[in-house]
This record gives structure tokens, sequence and C-alpha cells, in this order.
């Protein structure tokens, strides 16, 4: 190799590294906070999560469930108060983001991006 050619190469590295080198955060691993949507209030379990839980999840995580009405759900994993929400947050949302829950199929962009928003918030309960 010449060595205008070593470094040219050199050159083309150095300026791929950097490249590489953005602030850019997934929105599925670090949810915006607060601060990045426009001043509007953080989302509370009241007005926004229970509806989806209720709609996407108790159906088969509620402590009014047993047996087969559970479909395979574990006994331990509930979603029907606040409390048990709060409590299992950290897991239905590595399920959620993968994309493993709810079984009938993922959830959209929308409602992941407003569960990990109100769990970056510190979950508040808001008004039931």
């Amino acid at each position: 190799m010449t060595r205008l050619s070593s470094i040219g190469m050199a050159a083309l590295l150095i300026s791929m590294t950097l490249a590489g080198c953005g602030d850019k955060i997934d929105p599925l691993i670090a949810p915006p906070s607060n601060g990045g949507n426009g001043g509007m209030t953080a989302p509370t379990y009241a007005q926004d999560i229970k509806p989806i839980l209720d709609q996407n999840c108790v159906i088969c995580h509620s402590t009014a469930n047993s047996g087969a009405q559970r479909n395979g759900a574990p006994l331990s994993v509930n979603f029907d108060t606040y409390d048990l929400a709060v409590a299992n947050s950290g897991r239905a949302s590595i399920r959620i983001q993968a994309g493993t829950m709810p079984p009938t199929g993922a959830l959209d962009f929308e409602l992941v991006a407003l569960f990990l928003e109100w769990i970056s918030e510190g979950m508040p309960r808001g008004e039931i």
C-alpha cells in the first residue's frame, strides 16, 4: 500500500468511527422523558395505562382468573390493580418491547412508548 492510500484509509476509518459516536437513543430502550413530550403531563396509570392493561393484559393476568382462564399466565403476574401493575412493570416492559406480549400480537408502537414513558416518569397513579 502506498503512503497516500494508507493516509486515505486511516482518514476513512477515523471518519466512520466518529460518525458512530452520536447521541441517538432507541426509543424502545430509553423512552422519552416528560421533557421530550412538548411540556405535556406524564402519563398516569388511571388515565393512560389502566385502559391499555385492561384491554390487552388483564384478560389473562388477573387475580380473578384461575386455571384455563389464565391461558398459561403465571399466577404471580397480574395487572388488575395499580400496585400489581407497578410490581410487574419491569417484566411487562421486557415482554412488550420484545413483542412477545400480548400473545395475540405486539402492541402498537404508540402504546409501548406510552407504557415506557409511564415507567420512566415514576409510574404516577393519577386519579382513579
